[in-house]
C-alpha cells in the first residue's frame, strides 16, 4: 500500500487555491484536491505541518523558515509565539456539523501510579451508534445532534465503570464554551476544561458521578486532515496537562498527566477509514503522538509520528511500526516504537469486535514509556453482526 502523511487542512486549502479552485472551509475542502499530485501534496503538507504550533501558537501569515526544520516567527512576537489566548486555541462546542457527520471531544489520563485510567468522550453524532447508521441508510439529511452521548470509561485491573447513553442534544445545550448532554456537561472555565459526570451504566444502571478537571500545559490551534478529501480531521488541542479525577460513584480519586484532542468528520467513520492506529505518550516535557490510518476509498496508508512541546512540533521519523498480538476479537494490532523494542499491553481497557484501547509500554524519545493506544477497524464497524451487538453496550433515551 502507498504511504503518505497526515495532511494539514491549511496546506490542502493553499494547494487548491494555487490551482484556482474555490474551497469551502465549512466543508473541509471536500473534493477540491482530486487532481492534485501526490509529490506536491506531500511536500507542502510536511512543511505546513511543522507549523502546527509553537508554544501555543500559529499565525497563518508568516515569513519563510530560515533554519532547516525550524518554523519562522509568527506575526505576533519575535520568538514566533503568536498573540493568541487559550480561548482562541480550543474547539467550539457549537460548531456546525455536516448532516450525517460527527464531532467528538476526547480526554484521557492514567494515574501517576499506573493503577487507574479514565477516558471521557463527548460525542455529537455518535460514530458508533447503530441507530445513527440506520438513519443514514434511510437516506436524506440526518441531524447528528440527535445521536449524542458522553462516553465514560473508568479502568482498573480489578474493577471499573463504563457508560454510553445516547440522547438528543438541542441547540440550547451548546455554546462555544459549554456542552450539556443529558445531566452531564463539558465546559471551559477560564483555562480549565471541566467535566461533570452524571451517567449510568447500561443494564445494571449503576451510577457514575463526579467531576474531572483538566488544566492544559499549553494548547494548539490547528486541525490536521486525516484524509485526502478533507472530510475527516483531528486536532491535538492540548497534548499534555494536569488531570484531577474526583468521582463519588464509584469512589475513585486520582491525579494524572492528561491529554485532550478533538475529531470531526462530514461522513461516517466506516466511509472514511478501513482502520487506524493511534497512540500518545509523555516523554519529559514533550508529548509523542502517532496516527496511522488506512483510507477506505483506496487503501492508501498514511503514517505520522510527531512530538509536541512548548517549543513546537517535531516529526519523529525513527519510530517504526512493530506488530503486536491480535486483540481477543482477532483485530490485527501494531504500535510505534524505536527499533529493537517490542511494545506490549500492560492494561487492557477496551476489547470489542471493532475497537481496542490499551495502556502499552513502548520506547519513544530514548525512554521506555507507558502510552495510551487504540486500534480501530472501520471495516468491522460496518458489519451487520457488529451493529447487532452494539446496543448491548449502549443505551438510547
Amino acid at each position: 500500500m502507498a504511504r503518505g502523511n497526515l495532511f494539514d487542512l491549511g496546506a490542502l486549502r493553499s494547494l487548491a487555491s494555487n490551482r484556482g479552485e474555490r474551497v469551502d472551509d465549512s466543508a473541509g475542502v471536500r473534493g477540491a484536491l482530486s487532481e492534485v499530485g501526490w509529490s506536491a501534496l506531500r511536500s507542502r503538507s510536511k512543511r505546513r505541518a511543522l507549523d502546527l504550533f509553537q508554544g501555543g501558537l500559529a499565525d497563518q501569515d508568516r515569513g519563510p523558515v530560515s533554519r532547516g526544520r525550524e518554523r519562522s516567527p509568527g506575526a505576533g512576537r519575535a520568538d514566533g509565539v503568536a498573540r493568541r489566548t487559550q480561548r482562541e486555541r480550543r474547539p467550539s462546542f457549537d460548531r456546525d456539523i455536516a448532516p450525517g457527520g460527527y464531532e467528538w471531544f476526547y480526554l484521557d489520563g492514567v494515574s501517576d501510579d499506573g493503577a487507574w485510567g479514565i477516558v471521557l468522550i463527548a460525542m455529537l453524532g455518535n460514530p458508533f451508534s447503530p441507530a445513527y447508521a440506520k438513519a443514514r441508510r434511510a437516506g436524506g439529511p440526518v441531524n447528528p445532534l440527535a445521536y449524542s452521548a458522553l462516553n465514560v470509561g473508568v479502568y482498573n485491573r480489578d474493577c471499573g465503570a463504563w457508560a454510553l447513553t445516547e440522547r438528543t442534544v438541542d441547540a440550547a445545550d451548546r455554546t462555544a464554551s459549554s456542552l450539556q448532554i443529558g445531566q452531564s456537561s463539558m465546559r471551559w472555565e477560564g483555562d480549565r476544561l471541566v467535566v461533570d459526570v452524571r451517567e449510568r451504566a447500561p443494564w445494571t444502571r449503576r451510577p457514575i458521578t463526579g467531576r474531572v478537571v483538566f488544566t492544559p500545559d499549553f494548547t494548539t490551534d490547528q486541525r490536521l486532515s486525516l484524509d485526502l478529501a478533507g472530510r475527516h480531521s483531528w486536532w491535538p488541542v492540548a497534548p499534555s496537562g494536569r488531570l484531577e479525577v474526583r468521582l463519588t460513584e464509584p469512589n475513585v480519586s486520582f491525579s494524572a498527566r492528561g491529554y485532550h484532542d478533538s475529531n470531526a468528520g462530514d461522513e461516517s467513520l466506516s466511509a472514511g477509514f478501513r482502520e487506524w492506529t493511534w497512540s500518545r505518550a509523555h516523554v519529559g516535557d514533550r508529548s509523542f503522538i502517532t496516527y496511522d490510518v488506512e483510507l477506505a476509498a483506496c487503501g492508501t496508508r498514511h503514517q505520522r509520528a510527531m512530538s509536541i512541546g512548548r517549543d513546537g512540533l517535531r516529526d519523529e521519523e525513527n519510530l517504526v511500526t512493530v506488530p503486536m498480538s491480535r486483540t481477543r476479537w482477532g483485530i490485527p494490532r501494531s504500535a510505534r516504537s524505536e527499533s529493537g523494542h517490542q511494545p506490549r499491553v500492560v492494561m487492557r481497557l477496551e476489547d470489542t469486535p471493532f475497537y481496542s484501547r490499551d495502556v502499552i509500554t513502548t520506547k519513544m524519545g530514548g525512554q521506555t514509556v507507558r502510552a495510551m493506544h487504540e486500534t480501530f477497524s472501520g471495516t468491522r464497524l460496518a458489519m451487520k453482526p457488529v451493529e447487532f451487538l452494539l446496543p448491548f453496550r449502549m443505551r438510547r433515551v
